[in-house]
């Protein structure tokens, strides 16, 4: 096999560039999108990516086959759906690599008698994620796992100067300069965790924004699968003074380092703000059900309670301190447990290359 052709395919939303679009950069192989927004954005935010437009139906098996022996991509169900269809057009093995957009608590209601999607190879940041999957019995699923570290992380450091600069262009210099930012990035409403998001959102725009800077870093799917509440909700408070929207910005660790404090629930950037070692406020979880499990991310800061939101604000600026000290070594630790060491990027690709190369001279005799 040629170990240069991989593709990564994109048809999610445009946050996915910041998780395999920087993984296409670091490994040097191209990234498709069937979308025109995430086309654009990809050429604006990440100007070293060899991105490409096509439409779904320039995406057929038998030209992929023809193009490439490895895809890349953020859907887990890939290589269940797509290698039988793919046998049938061409006699070569396609590979799978499933690419993770984010390390979150998120998944782990899922049960070990439950039917686990087949995976050819899982990319994990690091033991945290490998738990989650070993629990919920979906790693008896998964033919090979390979850590990988933060490497967002460090695409980041690599890249700062660029990312810093259109981050005070997009959403900074919009900011007032006397105000603490909150960074809050609830995640959407799902059986698992049907968090009431527009209600929370509006409860704290009302009694935060006298005070701080409201960073809010909707999920995607919010707009998918609740269209007409996010535009209403966008319509009503986009011009407020002490709220700004971030709705078109994937990379998250600009934002990350000029926010004073973190705001969330079940997110993955709860856990990219780890790193950063400042205050973290949680949700409360007294509209979750009982089965709702909160994951080891609440031990890293406060948990608002019912209570707390008589006057909010002033509970913030009453424990910030507190906060900011108490759970330094909780973070460290979790951090550490979630990504583990740092990976060189070239040897990262050796090792996923190496995997497959192994495991397709074992498939065929060789």
């Amino acid at each position: 096999m040629n170990m240069q052709r991989a593709i990564g395919i994109s048809t999610g939303p445009a946050t996915h560039l910041d998780h395999l679009g920087v993984l296409c950069i670091l490994f040097d192989i191209p990234l498709i999108v069937t979308d025109e927004g995430v086309y654009e954005t990809a050429r604006r935010f990440y100007p070293q990516l060899d991105v490409h437009l096509h439409s779904w139906n320039d995406l057929s098996l038998d030209s992929l086959a023809q193009h490439a022996d490895i895809l890349f991509g953020c859907g887990k169900y890939w290589a269940e759906s797509l290698r039988p269809a793919f046998e049938c057009v061409s006699p070569k093995q396609m590979r799978f690599v499933f690419c993770p957009h984010g390390n979150s608590d998120k998944g782990h209601s899922l049960r070990p008698e439950e039917a686990h999607p087949q995976q050819d190879i899982a990319l994990i940041y690091g033991d945290h994620m490998y738990e989650l999957l070993k629990n919920t019995g979906a790693l008896s699923s998964i033919n090979h796992v390979i850590r990988t570290g933060n490497y967002r992380h460090s695409y980041y450091l690599d890249h700062r100067a660029f990312y810093d600069d259109l981050a005070g262009e997009m959403v900074f210099q919009h900011l007032p300069k006397d105000k603490k930012i909150l960074l809050y990035a609830p995640t959407w409403p799902n059986k698992e965790n049907p968090s009431p998001v527009f209600d929370l959102s509006e409860e704290l725009i009302k009694q935060l924004s006298p005070t701080f800077t409201l960073l809010i870093k909707w999920h995607p799917l919010l707009e998918e699968f609740y269209p007409g509440q996010t535009h209403h909700f966008l319509g009503r408070y986009s011009g407020h003074p002490g709220v700004h929207f971030v709705t078109d910005f994937p990379a998250i660790y600009p934002l990350l380092m000029r926010s004073d404090a973190y705001i969330g629930d079940f997110s993955s950037i709860g856990y990219d703000y780890l790193l950063f070692d400042r205050p973290m406020y949680f949700l409360p979880r007294y509209f979750l059900p009982s089965s709702s499990k909160a994951g080891p991310l609440f031990n890293c800061g406060f948990t608002l309670m019912q209570e707390h939101f008589t006057s909010l604000a002033a509970y913030l600026e009453k424990t910030w301190e507190e906060n900011q000290s108490r759970f330094h070594a909780a973070k460290k630790a979790l951090y550490s447990h979630a990504f583990g060491d740092p990976k060189d990027s070239k040897h990262l690709k050796e090792e996923i290359f190496e995997t497959i190369r192994k495991t397709c001279a074992k498939a065929s005799g060789g």
